[in-house]
């Protein structure tokens, strides 16, 4: 059961009989407070206060709670300047252990770029969520999101400091968030549909995370391809972005996940192709298990415009990082490849190793432009990914 309202006048909760144990009742309190911007919104809030309470086994009656400054930890968000028109909407929401079925947030309609402080009280072991939106409004005013970026529920120390950048390029796929879905991003297991129990291969890849690695749980595409193979015979495909349900045999088999997108959401990752090959086979119990996927994450320091200086070298960080949950492999080989005609002609940057990954320096030539880079990993187990962003970042000569 879920009560909503714009005040504590418009929302009263209270106990009726004993408390029951609290695997089967678990009463929460939420609330958050920004500043109004006059026209019954909180349209660029330069601050969020976001508190929860969780009530084990009973609902709150009469509930009343003054916090301190003591309580919260701070938050310092940064978000990034997208395409041009682009805007976003900005929610934060708690999440307990064990999950509740219902949250609540406030969407923060935010202008890019900007930034902004937010709040958080931590006892009682609530973690925050938070996504943001980026999209445009239609010619009726409502907003229409293009990309939504996803954060993992964190958890924060009260009195602490914390900074935190959103949208930031390149943007590509980025695998170490905890999807909010069992089955994400890429899982098998058997699935009762009602038609008899069967093996199958599900996935929801986050194909455009940003650069501090926000996974991408939106993405508007001009056109979409993915498909599996097995053994080399196409299982089945379908016209969408990194999505796609894969009814497969038990005995174990070499599969290739395929996935290719076209975009025209900004000049930055227009065309995005990624390929995973890998091992699988039939496994026993109800829970569906992580695929051994992983993705190629390109972090070089670029500037507010996502663009680096033409006409001198640059620095690219380069790691390598699975879905959480999967089976652990280390990487045997790693080629990366950059291109400044838009993937008509490809060459090849040496890769330094590091404490955590790799640098590869590369040569911009003079003039703008864009860059596009591509990348193949191996595994231990004999995993492959191969990926290529097309407009990864700009050049600028200014």
């Amino acid at each position: 059961m879920y009560l909503t309202g714009y005040s504590f006048d418009q929302v009263r909760t209270g106990q009726v009989g004993d408390p029951i144990a609290p695997d089967k009742l678990v009463g929460t309190v939420a609330a958050q407070w920004a500043r109004p911007d006059g026209a019954g919104d909180f349209t660029d809030s330069p601050y969020l206060y976001a508190t929860a309470e969780a009530f084990p086994g009973q609902l709150p009656t009469l509930f009343v709670k003054h916090y301190q400054a003591t309580e919260f930890a701070a938050v310092q968000q940064r978000f990034r300047a997208g395409a041009p028109g682009q805007s976003a909407v900005r929610v934060v929401f708690p999440s307990f252990t064990p999950a509740h079925a219902s949250f609540s947030g406030l969407n923060v309609s935010t202008s890019l770029p900007a930034s902004r402080v937010e709040y958080h009280n931590t006892n009682g072991g609530v973690r925050w969520t938070s996504w943001l939106e980026l999209g445009t409004h239609d010619s009726d005013g409502w907003f229409v999101p293009q990309v939504q970026l996803y954060q993992q529920p964190m958890a924060y120390q009260a009195g602490r400091v914390y900074h935190d950048e959103w949208n930031a390029g390149p943007t590509g796929p980025a695998f170490g968030q905890v999807g909010f879905a069992e089955k994400q991003w890429a899982s098998r297991g058997v699935d009762d549909g009602g038609l008899g129990r069967d093996d199958v291969i599900i996935v929801d890849l986050p194909l455009y995370g940003d650069r501090a690695g926000h996974a991408s749980l939106i993405a508007r595409t001009d056109s979409s391809r993915t498909a599996l193979y097995r053994n080399g015979t196409l299982v089945d495909e379908f016209p969408f972005s990194g999505l796609g349900e894969f009814p497969v045999p038990p005995e174990i088999a070499d599969y290739r996940l395929e996935v290719a997108d076209t975009r025209s959401v900004g000049d930055l990752t227009t065309k995005l192709n990624a390929a995973w090959a890998f091992r699988s086979s039939h496994t026993d119990g109800d829970q569906f298990i992580k695929l051994p996927l992983s993705a190629v994450r390109f972090t070089p320091d670029l500037d507010a415009n996502n663009a680096a200086p033409a006409g001198r070298a640059f620095d690219i960080q380069v790691t390598v990082e699975g879905q959480p949950g999967a089976p652990d492999a280390q990487v045997t080989e790693l080629t990366r490849e950059v291109s400044y005609d838009d993937g008509a002609t490809w060459s090849k940057a040496p890769l330094r190793p590091g404490e955590d990954g790799w640098t590869a320096t590369v040569h911009h030539p003079r003039g703008g432009g864009f860059v596009s880079l591509r990348a193949t990993a191996t595994d231990t187990a004999g995993n492959t990914v191969t990926q290529t962003i097309i407009h990864a970042y700009r050049l600028t000569t200014t």
